[in-house]
């Protein structure tokens, strides 16, 4: 049963080369009854809390993890008020522990249950003995714009997502769907109105990585013929982008710079940083490593509404988040999971860390060893890579705790992210630029990621970008002037 890939169209993509009809094999996923109903006056929460009452295991769909616990402390908070001790109530996310996901899938005697979840139930698992499911028509997702910049927003999913859904009930008996507003402050979109499928990944996420390795097979990504076809500006943006990091020249031909950062299955701009990582010694090359590897899967504290902060006494970094990240994945060497989720810490991103360290070491053909904590100067050559990765990313102070990007045209304000350790009044730094939508504040424009950085060190990490002025003898009054 189509779900959520339109077959007749993807079919009909292969088949213009071969000329041969490719087939479509339908393979049914369930067998049983799954009713459809609307109810555009009501909210999750009262579809969840009326079905559970009568019995019914329940799976409701919301859009983040902000709204999974909101609603778990709602409908206990409810259910304690009715005296109801008989439902459970369990959040299902990617954040979550393997064990602590596979609590959803338990049968529990006498106990109804409420499973509260992102879209990872949509596609990730299947729950046997879902009765009933309540979908709020939203998901959060990661979307870029031609700046460059992510942000995280709140959209209506399609009707093949809907569809999905549905199909988590149903499983083993007939089921039921029902399609709700989000609260009292949403409106509701009825399934006629949505769009028959979701805008493809590829159209709403960074290509670089995409970029560079199709550079790096001497074609020009610009001129592939894709099932989805990217719009000329993002891709000359991307292509921009890999110029300034070095990977390509002002033809679009990869350079060998380009060469060895395609070899690092990290993001270009990671890959920079290990490329500047050259320049110094072995042991200053793991740390960077280390940094690219912490980034990359997204950092290591988890920031979730009740999680510990105690990670932050691992380390008295407060001018670069990345330097305080890689005192923490030094510190939690040795600990144990236990240890480590005590902290405040991903567990699930710490082993990924440092899977994707090992890999990183192996292809760096860097010795693997014990980390100790950097000297002050190695401090300094490690921030020098990392800007060196986001050369693009430079930021400088515009005044009252605002940073306006200082290369390019784009002068949109940002303030560095308040999960961020960067302390005091930075005059230039770099960061990752990252927007999401709160419904209190409105739009927020922020820097992830922030390392103060001084601006001497561009000519040193991106020589590349910059053009030598002879301006003659140079006379001033006073001290000489520090860059």
């Amino acid at each position: 049963m189509r779900q959520t890939i339109d077959e007749g169209k993807l079919a009909t993509y292969f088949e213009k080369d071969t000329g041969i009809r490719v087939p479509s094999i339908e393979v049914e996923g369930r067998t049983h009854k799954v009713d459809k109903l609307e109810e555009p006056e009501s909210t999750v929460f009262d579809e969840t809390l009326k079905y559970a009452k009568a019995g019914s295991n329940i799976l409701t769909f919301l859009p983040g993890v902000r709204e999974i616990d909101d609603m778990k402390r709602e409908l206990e908070s409810a259910l304690e008020k009715d005296g109801v001790y008989d439902i459970i109530v369990l959040p299902l996310h990617g954040k979550l522990t393997e064990d602590e996901q596979k609590l959803v899938d338990i049968d529990y005697p006498g106990r109804t249950k409420i499973i509260l979840s992102t879209n990872v139930a949509q596609t990730s698992l299947t729950i046997k003995d879902i009765d009933v499911v309540v979908d709020s028509g939203f998901e959060r997702r990661i979307e870029i714009n031609l700046e460059g910049v992510q942000s995280l927003r709140e959209n209506n999913i399609s009707q093949a997502d809907c569809n999905q859904r549905a199909g988590r009930a149903g499983r083993t008996h007939e089921g039921l769907y029902i399609l709700t507003k989000l609260d009292k402050y949403t409106d509701f979109k009825p399934f006629i109105n949505r769009e028959e499928y979701q805008k493809p990944e590829i159209l709403r996420s960074d290509v670089d990585r995409n970029t560079l390795a199709v550079a790096a097979t001497g074609l020009d990504f610009s001129k592939l013929e894709l099932f989805h076809p990217l719009d000329s500006e993002s891709l000359r943006q991307s292509s921009h982008r890999m110029h300034i990091l070095g990977a390509l020249d002002e033809n679009g031909q990869i350079t060998e710079r380009g060469r060895r950062m395609n070899k690092f299955p990290v993001h270009p701009t990671s890959a920079r940083m290990m490329i500047e990582s050259d320049h110094y010694s072995d042991e200053t090359r793991a740390y960077v490593a280390a940094v690219v590897s912490v980034t990359e899967v997204g950092g290591l504290p988890l920031f979730l509404q009740n999680s510990s902060r105690k990670w932050r006494e691992l380390s008295d970094e407060n001018q670069s988040d990345h330097l305080a990240q890689l005192d923490v994945f030094i510190a939690i060497q040795n600990m144990s999971e236990r240890e480590i989720k005590q902290l405040g810490l991903d567990t699930r991103n710490v082993t990924r860390a440092r899977e994707l360290y090992g890999k990183i070491l192996k292809r760096a053909k860097i010795p693997t060893h014990e980390l100790e904590a950097p000297t002050l100067q190695q401090r300094e050559d490690i921030v020098d890579c990392v800007a060196a990765g986001l050369i693009d990313f430079v930021y400088e102070s515009a005044g009252n705790g605002k940073f306006v990007r200082a290369i390019g045209h784009h002068a949109t304000e940002r303030e560095i992210s308040n999960r961020s350790t960067v302390a005091g009044s930075p005059t230039h730094l770099v960061g990752i630029p990252y927007g999401y939508n709160d419904k209190r504040k409105g739009e927020q424009s922020i820097i992830e990621n922030a390392s103060s950085i001084k601006l001497a060190i561009l000519g040193k990490v991106a020589a590349n970008l910059c053009v030598m002025v002879d301006f003659g003898p140079v006379k001033w009054r006073g001290e000489k002037p520090v860059y």
